[in-house]
């Protein structure tokens, strides 16, 4: 354990705990703010079209917001009127949540 504490540059060769600078933790900081500023300024292109399977929403900050716009973009028929052949559900993103409810 120690080695890889050494390795990761948590400890010092003595065993010693290294401490960062605190100018670096402020860095830091500042940088985490302005990101996250960025992000609530500018949704990505693919704004309401959330999919829990799809790893870079798992990662978006925005995911829980784009999950219920979604929820709010969806059409007046969802699960309702579901039919596998019809064009407007094959074409639809909604449909396979629809064929689920309907």
């Amino acid at each position: 354990m120690d080695e890889f504490l050494y390795v990761a540059e948590y400890i010092d060769d003595e065993g010693n705990l290294l401490e960062e600078e605190e100018d670096e933790q402020i860095e830091d900081v500042s940088t985490q703010v302005e990101e996250a500023k960025e992000v609530d300024q500018t949704p990505p292109d693919c704004y309401t079209f959330a999919d829990e399977r799809d790893p870079a929403c798992k990662k978006c900050k925005l995911v829980r917001e784009c999950v219920l716009a979604r929820i709010d973009n969806r059409p007046l028929c969802f699960g309702q009127f579901f039919d596998d052949t019809a064009e407007e559900c094959k074409v639809c993103i909604e449909a396979p949540l629809c064929s689920q409810v309907a």
